[in-house]
C-alpha cells in the first residue's frame, strides 16, 4: 500500500494564508484544485480506514520541457525564442511557486523510499517568482534582446504564492535543488539536443 498521489498547489487559493502549509484547510478558487482536494480526502480515508500508506504530494507549477500550450510560460518561451517582446498584463507583480521536473522526480523517489509515511507534503520552491521576474529570466536564458511590454490597461493578476516545504525537508530530507533560471537552461539545452536529432 506504498502509494504516491500527485496533487497540486491549486488546492490552495487566494484566501489561504501564505506561505501555504499542509496544516491549512485548502480554499481552492477553481474546479481543478477542488477535484485534487477530493482525491486527497479519499486517500486520507483509505489511510485511516485501512492503514494504507498513501503519500500526497502537493506539487507547485512544474517547469518541464513541454508546458501546457497557451499558458503563460509557453507563451513567454515562444516569444523569447522568436526574439519578440514579451507582453505582461499590468506590472507583473503577481507571483507563482515553481518547481523543476527533476526535483519532482527526486521528491517522488523520496516518497517511495519512506514506506511507512503517509499524509500530505508540499513540493516546490519556497518563494514565489513574479511574472516580471519570470519574463526577465526567460529572456536572459534564451538570449532575447527584446524588451518586456507592460500593458497597464489590462487587469493585472495580483495573486501571491509562497509555499512552506519544511515538513518534507524535516521528514524526508528533500528540498529543491534547481532554481528557476537553471530549470530553463536545462529545458533550453534538452530542446536544442532534441531538435538536432530531427
Amino acid at each position: 500500500s506504498n502509494i504516491v498521489n500527485f496533487s497540486s498547489i491549486s488546492v490552495y487559493g487566494k484566501n489561504n494564508k501564505i506561505p501555504f502549509s499542509e496544516d491549512q484547510i485548502p480554499l481552492s478558487d477553481n474546479f481543478y484544485g477542488l477535484a485534487k482536494y477530493v482525491v486527497e480526502n479519499i486517500a486520507n480515508y483509505y489511510n485511516l480506514k485501512f492503514g494504507m500508506k498513501i503519500k500526497t504530494l502537493r506539487i507547485a507549477h512544474v517547469l518541464s520541457l513541454n508546458p501546457s500550450k497557451d499558458f503563460m510560460i509557453d507563451i513567454f518561451v515562444k516569444r523569447a525564442l522568436n526574439n519578440e517582446p514579451i507582453n505582461i498584463w499590468g506590472k507583473g507583480k503577481g507571483t507563482r511557486v515553481y518547481v523543476a521536473i527533476n526535483d519532482v522526480i527526486e521528491a517522488t523517489a523520496k516518497a517511495i523510499e519512506h514506506k511507512t509515511s503517509s499524509g500530505v507534503f508540499n513540493v516546490g520552491m519556497k518563494a514565489g517568482t513574479s511574472h516580471r521576474q519570470l519574463a526577465e529570466t526567460i529572456n536572459a536564458v534564451y538570449k532575447s534582446k527584446q524588451h518586456i511590454n507592460f500593458d497597464l490597461e489590462k487587469t493585472e493578476d495580483r495573486l501571491q504564492e509562497a509555499m512552506s516545504t519544511s515538513k518534507i525537508k524535516t521528514e524526508w530530507g528533500w528540498e529543491p535543488k534547481t532554481s528557476v533560471a537553471n530549470a530553463f537552461k536545462i529545458i533550453r539545452d534538452v530542446s536544442l539536443e532534441e531538435n538536432s536529432r530531427i
